[in-house]
């Protein structure tokens, strides 16, 4: 919605993931729900909108709540707006 009110700036998602599972799959988890999520993001902005939207996948490289277990809040977006 922050972006949704501006005609330019930039869109920067972040995809991450727990620890359960090997690293190279982690991360193409994490970059498939931050690809998500920008799409959802520019379907939401209007048509000719010259925001930036760009997106990573970082997997379990930055836990949320350290651990090695299933924690459902390191399977998050973190979306930021400049």
């Amino acid at each position: 919605r922050a972006a949704a009110g501006r005609d330019a700036g930039e869109v920067l998602i972040a995809g991450h993931a727990d620890a359960v599972g090997d690293t190279a799959s982690n991360r193409a988890i994490a970059r498939s729900r931050a690809a998500g999520v920008a799409r959802a993001v520019d379907r939401e902005l209007p048509g000719g909108h010259a925001v930036e939207i760009s997106f990573r996948g970082f997997g379990e490289a930055k836990l949320k709540i350290p651990t090695v277990l299933k924690e459902e809040k390191n399977r998050r977006v973190v979306i930021l707006v400049r």
